[in-house]
């Protein structure tokens, strides 16, 4: 079974960095506004699986984006998609809407071989405002600690907001309306995507489209992101422990020390496999929300730009790696220099 063993000191995301993989890996990572802790855990010993998890932080540290994907398949072929997903979270590292993220992540899977396919929980954490945005590709649902309260829940679509959208989504919404009054075409379009099957694992269908769900943090508050071995254990009468079961198995551990509740949790969740190991690779990701809100200093500033103007050269001198270009978007770059523009972003309504 996982012990409890002791974390090295916390790595912390530079600029425009993307941290992670799908090796084996017990460690803890520091950004603006958040700590994580990340355990993942091959099936059988092995060096690397199919789990593969990133975390990225945009040039100004306000922006954090967090991936966590169960890729189909195992050895090369998952060691060439992590390749390509962290080029993904590099060419977007800059950019607050996740959406074309997203799209991205599920063309890069429909345009790979037949079979190929992934579930995956993405997150955007935009510091100024401590606001979380998920989305889910047919994959278990975070759960969140709120410190407040002492509870445990999943983050989930709020029965208010049916269609998932906030305010962006309900601008476009009404723009889309006016426009089918006017005889503009693009309300067929909105209509077509709004029938399109939502949320479905990445590679399955090119026209699914992804809920957006929001919540905003508390200071302490908890969100944890982990893979389907967990819910997927089997107690002596065959019962999966489940969601249920795992929102239970969380409450009876408490929040206690958030750098040791992975290894905690998996260690509970084989104790009621009887006993023995998980029957697939195991991730998790511990997330905890802190006081910091600041924006990178000045010098880090001029290092991002310079790193910038650097793929940038290299991309013209034939490079491949993408140019991390920046959203075009009033919070996003107007903020980065008058914080109050940070406010502009609310994303979807609180989940």
């Amino acid at each position: 079974m996982p012990t409890a063993t002791p974390i090295p000191e916390p790595h912390t995301l530079q600029c425009m960095e993307v941290w992670g993989g799908n090796d084996a890996v017990q460690s803890a990572v520091s950004m603006p506004g958040l700590d994580a802790w990340v355990y993942s855990r091959p099936h059988q010993g092995d060096a690397a699986g199919g789990d593969v998890h990133y975390l990225s932080s945009c040039a100004t540290g306000r922006i954090t984006r967090l991936l966590i994907a169960d890729v189909s398949g195992h050895g090369l072929r998952v060691a060439d998609i992590a390749v390509r997903l962290r080029n993904l979270m590099r060419q977007f590292v800059n950019y607050l809407d996740q959406t074309r993220f997203v799209e991205s992540l599920n063309r890069e899977f429909i345009g790979r071989e037949a079979g190929s396919f992934a579930t995956a929980v993405l997150g955007t954490y935009w510091a100024p405002t401590r606001y979380l945005v998920t989305c889910n590709a047919g994959h278990p649902r975070p759960i969140r600690y709120h410190a407040a309260t002492g509870q445990w829940s999943f983050i989930r679509r709020d029965d208010s907001d049916a269609e998932g959208r906030g305010a962006m989504g309900r601008d476009a919404t009404r723009r889309d309306e006016e426009g089918e009054r006017a005889g503009d075409p693009g309300a067929a379009r909105a209509a077509s995507d709004a029938d399109a099957p939502s949320n479905l694992p990445l590679g399955v269908l090119d026209a699914s489209r992804y809920d957006q769900l929001g919540v905003r943090l508390d200071e302490n508050d908890l969100v944890i992101l982990y893979t389907d071995s967990l819910i997927e254990a089997k107690d002596a009468g065959g019962r999966l422990l489940g969601e249920a079961g795992l929102i239970e198995l969380l409450r009876d551990l408490g929040p206690g020390d958030p750098e040791t509740l992975a290894a905690r949790v998996v260690a509970r969740a084989e104790s009621f496999n009887q006993g023995r190991p998980l029957d697939d690779d195991a991730t998790m990701l511990v997330m905890r929300c802190n006081a910091e809100r600041t924006r990178r200093g000045l010098g880090e500033s001029i290092a991002a730009a310079w790193y910038f103007m650097g793929l940038v050269i290299a991309r013209l001198l034939g490079g491949t790696t993408p140019i991390p270009w920046p959203e075009l978007r009033l919070a996003n770059v107007g903020g980065a220099i008058v914080p109050w523009f940070n406010r502009l972003w609310r994303g979807p309504q609180d989940g």
